[in-house]
């Protein structure tokens, strides 16, 4: 089925972040004080994604994480039962409600659309703004989050219990918090309604190299006459036309001498240093003459000769008067801009794309990300101590993503690995891990003996050494049938906006198709639009071939290359079983799916080396070897899961425990 530009941006909901002269969407405060009830007992929970058990092990046995350490010695320490899959979305909204992904829907990154087979975020779904005439706004954007249950920090505030709850994934758009505070996590976008699209200026860009890459960054060549270049800024599409039109601001940049130029934008002009940051940029991008969007974000200038290089990191929403509702109440990221600084909104604040393909090195990756969790603690602790509350909760980021970008300086094995980079680098998992330590060190400052506080980790961490095509062994097994040549590969653009899918496939002729992190899909008919297997006997048949082979798949070498294969009914059960992939597949140690695979393509080979400095990784691993951390001041036994932190936090609270939440209290 070819899918053109027009029917995906329809399909994502089209446009706009934007309108902030139409006001926020999250809700008001009435403005009068909040009658709270008193908790049986305080709760703090803070969540580091990412941590590696293993690495936490080895780096506390060297005496590296002294204040966990003794919040161990107090409390206890277990390994934390992850979700199936192993991702970060799924995990955390597990994490939520006390549920498998069948009580909340969220399955991965990714959905796919049964009817259009297109692959799109999972978390979200909206609709357009509209204006008259190209420039009143007469319909402000809807967003509604695809989460379904209740979180247990909804519950608890229900219940008039005081909760903060700070960028906790999977809760864009916030939702009231009836008095208390909320800012959104993993899941808001930048200004282009992505999880991050940097830009990259640079004179030496071939034609092949210029335009939208793979991973997520716009590439501009550019040219330099008499000391300036001109070029643009790509801001987010355009709501008031039909398909994907970014608006552009003009950018010039004046080349000063070998270590200095400025950028004009507009007529605002900022001097650029090179190897360093430049403070935070404003930027504003008119819709209408009447309606505009505020954006934030940093240049780093790379560097001026022989080359002119020039990076922009994906523009933010700005925190002043959000125009999405990113907060609760409306004004709160304002008034923590004005007190502490702007900082960044989007959900996936670092980065890590950028590193992968290689427009900014390990040293500028590791600036920004230290940058992001200092402010990140800032606010976490300024909320701890400015407003209190009976419940509360923050996630931090870094760990997680500082895994994906240096496991191949801990790994020899890692086709990446670099015994010069090892050296200057290697220690960059570790140092991550000590600034985590070095909040919770703040945070045990702030609590009372009686307060009970879970620390967790959703997942752990591999080696990504390999890339698993899924697609191409459904096409070479028989279960997909390609209608002429081989499929072109997909970038991140065309996920948001831009891209056409499966222009090559035979729908007619398809048993099965991959899309998202190791999901598979039957070609079901009833189900999707076009589909060829019949319910029933003939469905099972086709799911217990596909397993069964996959389950026997080998590397060259003779390796294991996936662990099992899951059957959808085997491990999901709820009310949003009907969102789920009929199978979920858990990679072996060192396998992943491949990022082809994500996004619906079809490269020639099955397996392939992962040649990126994208290198640690957790999606579609097997969850039994992919286990989180879990640290308490309290002494517990058992076999803790991500699923019982929610029944359990509502215990302490005092709070009724809803009754379709799965798992179970620990104390």
């Amino acid at each position: 089925m070819n899918i053109d530009r027009r029917e995906f941006i329809k399909t994502l909901g089209g446009t706009a972040l934007y309108l902030a002269t139409v006001g926020s969407l999250s809700s008001l405060n009435s403005g009068c004080k909040p009658s709270f009830k008193e908790a049986e007992s305080k709760v703090v929970v803070i969540g580091f994604d990412g941590v590696e058990p293993s690495l936490f092990e080895k780096y506390l046995s060297e005496g590296q994480l002294p204040n966990m350490e003794r919040l161990i010695s107090r409390g206890s320490y277990h390994h934390l039962k992850t979700t199936n899959p192993s991702e970060s979305p799924v995990c955390w909204a597990s994490f939520a409600v006390g549920g498998n992904p069948g009580r909340h829907g969220i399955y991965d990154f990714l959905k796919r659309d049964p009817i259009t087979y297109m692959p799109m975020i999972s978390t979200v779904e909206k609709e357009p703004p509209r204006f008259l005439f190209d420039l009143i706004p007469i319909k402000k954007v809807k967003i509604t989050s695809m989460r379904g249950g209740i979180s247990f920090w909804e519950q608890a505030a229900l219940n008039r219990i005081k909760t903060t709850a700070f960028q906790i994934p999977v809760t864009f758009p916030s939702v009231d918090m009836k008095g208390g505070k909320m800012m959104s996590g993993l899941g808001v976008p930048d200004i282009r309604q992505t999880q991050g699209t940097y830009q990259y200026y640079a004179t030496d860009l071939s034609p092949e190299e210029a335009g939208s890459s793979v991973y997520g960054g716009i590439q501009h060549k550019i040219n330099v006459v008499n000391n300036v270049a001109r070029t643009y800024i790509e801001g987010p599409p355009d709501p008031t036309k039909e398909g994907f039109h970014p608006i552009q601001l003009p950018l010039k940049i004046k080349i000063v001498d070998d270590n200095t130029v400025i950028v004009d934008i507009n007529g605002d002009r900022i001097k650029l240093y090179k190897g360093r940051f430049s403070d935070w940029v404003v930027i504003k991008f008119h819709i209408t003459p009447i309606v505009s969007v505020t954006g934030i974000c940093k240049f780093y200038l790379l560097s001026v000769k022989p080359e002119l290089k020039v990076f922009l990191s994906p523009i933010d929403i700005s925190p002043i008067n959000p125009p999405v509702p990113i907060c609760n109440p409306s004004d709160l990221t304002t008034q923590l801009a004005k007190q502490l600084g702007l900082f960044r909104t989007r959900g996936w604040a670092i980065n890590n794309m950028a590193l992968t393909e290689e427009r900014i090195d390990e040293k500028i990756f590791l600036d920004d990300l230290f940058s992001v969790e200092d402010m990140r603690r800032r606010i976490t602790l300024h909320l701890m101590d400015k407003d209190p509350s009976d419940l509360f909760i923050s996630v931090f980021q870094a760990t997680d993503r500082v895994g994906h970008a240096f496991f191949r300086l801990i790994d020899p094995r890692h086709p990446r690995y670099d015994e010069e980079l090892a050296y200057k680098y290697g220690d960059a998992i570790l140092r991550v891990y000590k600034h985590m330590d070095k909040t919770v060190g703040e945070i045990l400052k702030r609590i009372s003996e009686d307060t009970t506080l879970i620390i967790l980790s959703d997942h752990g961490f591999h080696s990504f050494r390999r890339c698993v095509n899924i697609n191409t062994w459904l096409v070479k097994n028989g279960y997909m049938t390609l209608k002429g040549a081989e499929d072109r590969a997909y970038t991140l653009d065309d996920l948001f906006g831009q891209g056409e899918f499966w222009p090559n496939v035979d729908w007619n002729k398809t048993q099965a198709y991959a899309v998202g992190l190791g999901q598979i899909y039957i070609n079901l008919v009833g189900r999707e639009s076009r589909g060829i297997v019949l319910p029933g006997r003939d469905y099972e048949k086709v799911v217990n071939e596909i397993v069964s082979q996959l389950r026997e798949l080998r590397d060259e070498d003779g390796t294991k290359v996936i662990r099992d294969v899951y059957k959808r009914d085997d491990i999901f059960n709820g009310r949003y079983l009907d969102r789920a992939p009929d199978m979920q597949v858990g990679f072996e140690d060192g396998y992943r799916v491949s990022w082809q695979t994500c996004l619906g393509g079809i490269p020639p080979k099955v397996i392939e080396t992962n040649d990126r400095k994208w290198s640690g990784d957790h999606c579609s691993l097997e969850p039994s070897i992919t286990k989180g951390i879990l640290l308490t001041n309290r002494k517990l036994n058992g076999e803790p899961a991500i699923i019982d932190i929610a029944p359990t936090v509502l215990k302490l609270l005092g709070v009724p425990i809803p009754s379709d939440v799965e798992g179970s209290s620990w104390f």
